[in-house]
């Protein structure tokens, strides 16, 4: 196990709320001084608990969306290094975990439209030919929550707080300056703006303004730190919801409990298909079982079916793939 003390966790809590968050300011607000918030962030890097600073961004602001498609093969994926090399690094994928379970990977893709969604699946179909046995497509379209953080170490939070993350509708166009931008602050929300300046071949007061401006539009709606949850002993399940006989009040109530529920990191639902798909992490390993129940008894009117899978590994967390800008 890779402990952490109070003290850190404070530092996890505060970055997650903004990772580009000077030494200066975040040493006020958990109390020690710049030297020792730099050596407990360097720490928690190099002990992989953070994996990455990076970015959240509004892609409905952009008029795209994300598609998952949760894919079983006829052959260990483990074994053919194709497979997982194919979707690590195609142009549109900006999620990619390995599941353990009757499905083998989640793979999730920026789309344009549903033909540019079909012009995918037809490329990967055709890549793979019979080494896919079948496949499920799910549509990210109704963001539940986005929380990139240990469950439970921020219980000061409040629904009202949370919903200022909430995704406009407002559609923008942006510039290649703003997706290179964009691009940077997803491998690296923590890079100061001169660095960023050097890289987009600007000046640091466009960088500034340009950032603000993404940030106004709430095109960039967070920079977080993303946490390795089970460097600090948590198992991650990925959770798939089948609804029936669904009304608005009763969908609601089901977004309101998985909102709250301190061990879901990440849920959205998609109402062509009628599933609900979320991230957990649990400690113990009867949890899982407890949740699951407890969601059932609460919800049997409107659940037809539930299943998790056990998380293996994140391979891929990229929230600006580089076939953006193509599009």
């Amino acid at each position: 196990m890779k402990s952490i003390d109070l003290k850190d966790k404070k530092i996890l809590g505060e970055i997650t709320e903004n990772s580009r968050i000077s030494y200066t300011q975040l040493s006020k607000k958990v109390h020690l001084s710049k030297n020792a918030v730099k050596y407990r962030i360097d720490r928690l890097k190099n002990k992989e608990i953070i994996s990455q600073f990076t970015t959240i961004i509004n892609l409905s602001a952009l008029n795209l969306n994300t598609t998952t498609l949760l894919i079983r093969f006829n052959e260990d994926i483990y074994e053919n290094k194709e497979v997982l090399n194919y979707f690590k690094n195609h142009r549109f994928a900006n999620w990619l975990i390995v599941l353990s379970g009757q499905w083998d990977i989640l793979v999730e893709f920026v789309i344009k439209d549903n033909n540019h969604l079909e012009e995918i699946i037809n490329e990967m179909t055709k890549k793979f030919n019979n080494k896919i046995n079948t496949y499920q497509t799910i549509f990210s379209m109704d963001i539940i929550k986005v929380k990139h953080t240990i469950p439970g170490i921020k219980p000061d939070l409040n629904y009202n707080k949370i919903k200022t993350e909430d995704r406009i509708k407002t559609k923008y166009k942006i510039n290649e300056t703003d997706k290179n931008i964009l691009e940077i602050l997803t491998k690296d929300s923590t890079l100061p703006y001169m660095t960023i300046a050097k890289k987009t071949n600007t000046t640091i007061d466009i960088v500034r303004n340009r950032i603000k401006n993404l940030i106004d539009k709430k095109i960039i709606i967070k920079f977080i730190d993303d946490i390795n949850l089970e460097k600090l002993d948590y198992t991650l399940y990925l959770q798939k919801i089948k609804l029936k006989n669904l009304s608005e009040t009763k969908l609601k109530q089901l977004k309101k409990q998985i909102f709250y529920d301190k061990n879901i990191t990440y849920a959205f639902f998609d109402p062509t298909s009628l599933n609900v798909l979320y991230i957990s992490a649990f400690k113990k390993s009867n949890d899982i079982d407890q949740h699951t129940r407890s969601l059932r008894k609460s919800f049997s009117d409107i659940i037809e079916d539930q299943e998790y899978l056990l998380i293996k590994e994140e391979l891929l967390f990229n929230l600006f793939p580089k076939g953006i800008h193509r599009l």
